[in-house]
């Protein structure tokens, strides 16, 4: 039996199929209430557990009897640091043999603190992590596919014609969608061989110029590629921006762009070989998929 902490967030879904496909016993640990949006993975046998993280109490049934607990919360360092710490004691106290934190990231650990806000925090739970008895597996995807065109960067703006760049625009980075993603954990989560390892999956090594001819390519539309400068440049637009923004989410996808384009963050040591059978998605099918469906909805 895996536990999916998270298990009602978009990621959390996702991973509770691709276990249940593998045919995996899954538990769900979400807050409460429990809702109707579960229905589907509970008709699958999924089975819910309502508690929260920031509740120690709350935890042990949950976690009592998994093999492996997963984690795919989101959230500040009250979530990703403090609450996995908990769920991780938890573990501790029950005898898990994997623990898999909710990362699903660029290479984090080659980062700084202080290159970004958010993988500081995972950097920080990590430390805790490599202390403990309980064996882990860190899950590095690079970024979301999905992520990437749902969240406005300053980068693609398909809507208007546009494709921002920073750099020479062919500068690499991995892209991995949550449904690969997902699959790839599935496989990971009680492989002996990626015990106590950092496994590194990608959809696919892109660039912007690369994704941008993609686009083109599918939907016929030709987009204006500007120069916004150079990598430096784009840290020292963060840099400047940090020091009058209200809040982090003014810089912080930003800085996941620089760690990839300044290679910083590069994943080095792709395992996707390690599971042949799983043929990934790249972006090509994917805006084969989207744009077509977009199309259709127009009508």
């Amino acid at each position: 039996m895996i536990l999916v902490a998270g298990g009602r967030g978009r990621f959390g879904k996702k991973v509770a199929t691709a276990l249940l496909d593998k045919g995996y016993d899954v538990r769900l640990l979400v807050r409460p209430p429990a809702t109707s949006d579960l229905d589907e993975l509970a008709q699958r046998g999924a089975s819910v557990f309502e508690a929260d993280l920031l509740q120690p109490d709350t935890l042990d049934d949950a976690v009592r009897g998994a093999a492996a607990v997963v984690s795919a919360v989101q959230g500040g360092p009250d979530v990703i640091i403090k609450g996995q710490q908990n769920l991780l004691q938890a573990a501790e106290r029950h005898d898990v043999r994997r623990f898999i934190p909710s990362d699903y990231s660029l290479d984090y650990f080659a980062l700084d603190y202080g290159d970004n806000v958010f993988t500081d925090f995972r950097k920080s739970f990590a430390e805790t992590m490599l202390a403990s008895v309980v064996p882990h597996t860190f899950v590095l995807v690079g970024g979301f596919i999905e992520v990437m065109f749902d969240i406005p960067s300053g980068i693609y703006d398909f809507d208007s014609g546009i494709v921002n760049i920073w750099g020479s625009g062919d500068e690499p980075f991995d892209v991995t969608t949550m449904d690969d993603s997902a699959r790839f954990l599935a496989e990971v989560v009680l492989d002996p061989s990626a015990e106590n390892q950092t496994m590194e999956f990608a959809g696919e090594v892109a660039s912007i110029n690369s994704i941008a001819d993609t686009f083109e390519h599918v939907t016929s539309c030709t987009l204006e590629r500007r120069s916004l400068g150079s990598v430096d440049d784009l840290r020292e637009w963060i840099e400047t921006t940090k020091l009058t923004a209200k809040s982090p989410f003014e810089y912080a996808f930003v800085q996941y762009i620089w760690a990839q384009l300044s290679g910083k963050g590069k994943l080095k040591n792709l395992a996707n070989a390690r599971y042949p059978h799983i043929q990934p998605t790249g972006i090509r099918d994917y805006f084969e998929h989207r744009f077509a469906s977009d199309s259709a909805d127009d009508g």
